[in-house]
């Protein structure tokens, strides 16, 4: 297989001289590329429907003025405007099918269809605007003042290839399925598309009577045919396009003081506001000041020589990716159940009389291609012999705010120094201190046992955008009470209208449909903790029994009692309403609140502090060029530690500023977040960096102008950390079980490149210049990163844990790139 990228790439200036004082210039550039049509997104496949072909590219276009009104009063404007895209176009537009049964072929596959595409468009407009004007008072003054407006545009397009298909109003049997009541929005004959798995019943829940699933044979393991049913995990049936825009603001101004030869002091304030504008809601970030200081120190006066340090604090500017995901809105129908395509006659050897199969081809295969029909006749949610689950319309709105919430940001702190010997060889050192001071994210409050317990009931997660800390209470805590792992034994429980049901599971049922003394004793005698059964008898809704880690060790079990009161029921038996505040919640019998909701409660949520700090020691050594010869040489000294990565989270490739899952859920009785909030050395730590980069020029002989150039590059490994998944999310690379580095580092890497140019000129004003370069002439070779994740989702073991792996942004292969090299021809003129 090879993958094809081509990229046209252009540039252009215009300089125009008004006059003396007076310019402007103004340039555009741009790469418009594009792909073969290959796998991009995923190589286990059965055919080449999951072939595409990508459409990307830029185009820049700044204007801008320089003016000098006076000696000593300089003024400058810039406009640019940024335009970026990226679509991508499958080989073939049919419905994917993902094949999970493990009938047909052993473990999982594509076995047709691209799946999930997701084009977008970006426009950013900005203006700047400075001047500075230079005056004597004590020394000598350069005030500068400036403004900056950016406006950037961004549209996301989410759908499955396949096409559109209506949403029916009724399911198999005619009834509703879930949404036919549904009138804001209206779900029924809405356009929709998909994304399909074909799993065996035995993973659906509420599936054991569905008659009209069809049966496939065990290719596989040889036995019975076995049922099967189409999973649609998501459709989106809004029209798919989620636009965002922001708008942001800058203003500073700056005084540099040079107070004689010696001495100069840089003092400023910058002042920023951003709004984050989606679909839905909009936010405010304003008033955001960061101060700036520093001096500098020349002790002979000579410019030989200087000491330096500075502060400033410098704010983090949201991505519109906030905007898309916690602003926005848009409407899906989630867990629809299809029945495959099948017949009746033809069937293989075991299945039952009179039941379906599913369509094959002529070659006995299952027929992928006929799979799905979507159509009323084989929508099984609700359906009589279908699936007994409902269609749940997912209808997202946005994500309320923290009261009082403020923009992120860093403060950065350097002192250093730097000498120029004879011959223009310049020494520097230099110290940098960055630290993380607030963030932005979203938060949850409550455990993965709590989630757990939550969905067990048909709750969910409530999101809330704000700034993390140890200290900040906006949560009601919850009063989480432990006990030991629960009999589930299977069988037949009246509770449950005779069908079966865990031990346990059928006890708590029995105790929530008839709350009693007996029953409450019954649910006790198996472990049920006192404190999580109210006065009428009544056992809390919130249960997380056999709460488990990835590796299936059973931990124990969870109960989320009420944390205002005793009694979370009436006489009635039903639950009191959640309670909206701490004054409603201190109201006897009023109402109820198990932990999450969202108001303060006196006491601080669980999270810890957001940590991200980065300390460096680079030492340089520069030459410019002079008698044939430059040099670049520099050594970094680094560490950077905490338990939070910032914009981009490498643990599990996570893009999403401002919002990802790090500060979704707290830490709980269990420890199932692993030491995610703990603080080791964070992904992209390197300890040691060196480069050295000499370049040496021919002035003598026939092959005078030649240029000889070299470089070395030296660069210890990344730390190695056990990342799992945890029981909520599911998803791998989500929690550092037992801190960050604890499998130690990747190899040290190093490579020698090479770099001969020979320029043969015409006249003085063109030449043509020939180029060779080599890199990693050494021809190194090893390994970059290794698979930190034992498993491929929560439960499912990943066979590739400490075997070599290339992460996206990370490193992009396996092992150190081996030996290559580049010719090259260049017109100048």
């Amino acid at each position: 297989m090879q993958r094809t990228k081509t990229s046209y790439d252009y540039a252009g200036k215009l300089t125009f001289k008004i006059n003396d004082r007076h310019t402007v210039e103004s340039s555009v550039f741009g790469d418009p590329s594009h792909t073969n049509n290959v796998p991009w997104a995923t190589l286990n496949a059965s055919d080449k429907t999951v072939n595409s072909k990508w459409d990307y590219g830029t185009r820049n276009w700044a204007a801008r003025y320089d003016g000098t009104l006076t000696s000593t009063w300089l003024i400058d404007g810039a406009f640019t405007w940024s335009w970026n895209h990226f679509s991508e176009k499958p080989l073939a537009d049919i419905t994917q099918i993902f094949d999970e049964s493990g009938l047909f072929k052993a473990g999982t596959f594509t076995a047709q269809g691209f799946g999930f595409l997701e084009p977008y468009d970006s426009n950013t407009r900005s203006i700047a605007f400075d001047t500075s004007k230079t005056y004597h008072f004590l020394g000598q003054h350069t005030f500068s003042i400036g403004y900056n407006w950016q406006f950037p545009i961004y549209d996301d397009s989410t759908s499955f290839s396949g096409g559109k298909f209506a949403l029916p109003a009724t399911n198999a049997s005619g009834g509703d399925p879930g949404y036919g009541a549904a009138t804001n929005p209206t779900v029924a004959g809405k356009m929709t598309d998909a994304s399909l798995v074909l799993e065996p019943i035995s993973s659906v829940s509420n599936s054991s009577g569905c008659t009209l699933c069809p049966y496939m044979a065990d290719s596989v393991g040889g036995g019975n045919p076995i049922q099967v049913v189409l999973v649609q995990s998501r459709g989106r049936f809004d029209g798919g396009v989620t636009k965002s825009s922001g708008k942001y603001h800058a203003g500073y101004v700056n005084d540099s003081w040079a107070l004689g030869k010696r001495v100069t002091v840089n003092l400023g304030l910058r002042w920023e506001q951003q709004r984050l504008v989606g679909n839905q809601l909009n936010k405010l970030f304003n008033d955001m000041w960061s101060p700036r200081i520093g001096f500098v120190l020349d002790p002979k006066g000579d410019r030989k020589t200087k000491f330096y340090a500075n502060y400033g604090r410098y704010a983090f500017i949201l991505p519109l990716d906030a905007a898309v995901r916690a602003l926005s809105a848009e409407d899906d129908v989630l867990g629809a159940y299809w029945a495959p395509s099948s017949k009746t006659t033809g069937c293989p050897a075991g299945t039952p009389a009179g039941a379906p199969c599913i369509l094959t081809d002529s070659s006995g295969n299952p027929d992928y291609a006929n799979m799905f029909k979507p159509s009323s006749s084989t929508l099984l949610n609700s359906a009589s012999g279908g699936i007994g689950n409902a269609v749940t319309v997912g209808l997202s709105g946005g994500e309320p705010f923290q009261p009082g919430i403020r923009m992120e940001y860093t403060d950065e702190y350097v002192a250093g120094f730097q000498h120029e010997f004879r011959g223009g060889l310049v020494f520097g050192v230099r110290y940098i201190d960055r630290r993380l001071k607030r963030v932005i994210e979203d938060e949850g409050g409550i455990s993965v046992e709590q989630f757990n317990a939550l969905a067990n009931n048909g709750g969910g997660l409530n999101y809330f955008i704000g700034n993390p800390n140890s200290k900040s209470d906006v949560f009601v805590n919850p009063n989480e009470q432990t006990f030991g792992g629960v009999d589930e034994t299977q069988s037949a429980c009246a509770a449950n209208g005779g069908k079966p049901l865990g031990a346990f599971d059928c006890a708590l049922l029995t105790a929530e449909q008839n709350p009693s003394a007996a029953n409450a004793a019954a649910l006790v005698a198996l472990g049920f903790p006192s404190s999580c059964i109210d006065t009428h008898n009544a056992p809390t809704p919130y249960v997380a029994p056999n709460v488990a880690n990835t590796f299936g060790t059973v931990l124990g079990s969870a109960c989320f009692p009420a944390v205002n009161t005793g009694t979370w029921t009436d006489s009635s038996g039903n639950l009191l309403s959640d309670c909206t505040n701490l004054a409603q919640s201190k109201q006897a019998g009023n109402c109820a609140a198990f932990g999450g909701e969202f108001y303060a409660d006196g006491k601080p949520d669980t999270y810890k502090d957001p940590r991200r700090v980065y300390q460096a020691v680079e030492i340089e050594f520069n030459k410019g060029f002079s008698h044939n010869w430059a040099l670049l040489a520099n050594w970094r000294i680094a560490r950077l530690n905490g338990n939070y990565e910032g914009a981009f989270r490498n643990d599990n490739n996570q893009a999403d500023p401002g919002i990802s899952s790090l500060f979704d859920l707290t830490e709980g009785a269990f420890g199932l977040l692993g030491k995610q909030q703990g603080i080791g050395p964070l992904n992209t730590d390197r300890r040691h960096v060196i480069n050295i980069f000499p370049v040496y020029v021919l002035d003598h002989s026939r092959l005078k102008g030649m240029v000889f150039g070299g470089g070395l590059r030296v660069q210890t490994g990344l730390p190695l950390t056990t990342l799992v998944a945890q029981q909520a999310y599911q998803n791998a690379g989500e929690v550092p079980l037992f801190g960050r580095g604890d499998l130690g580092r990747a190899p040290t890497t190093a490579g020698i490149d090479a770099h001969l140019e020979y320029p043969w000129k015409f006249n003085d004003r063109v030449s043509l210049k020939f180029g060779f370069d080599a890199f990693n002439i050494a021809n190194r070779k090893t390994k970059t990163l290794i698979d930190q994740n034992p498993d491929q989702g929560f439960g499912v073991p990943n066979q590739d844990f400490k075997l070599p792996f290339a992460t996206t942004g990370m490193n992009n292969y396996f092992f150190q790139q081996p030996f290559s090299s580049r010719v090259s021809l260049r017109l100048v003129f």
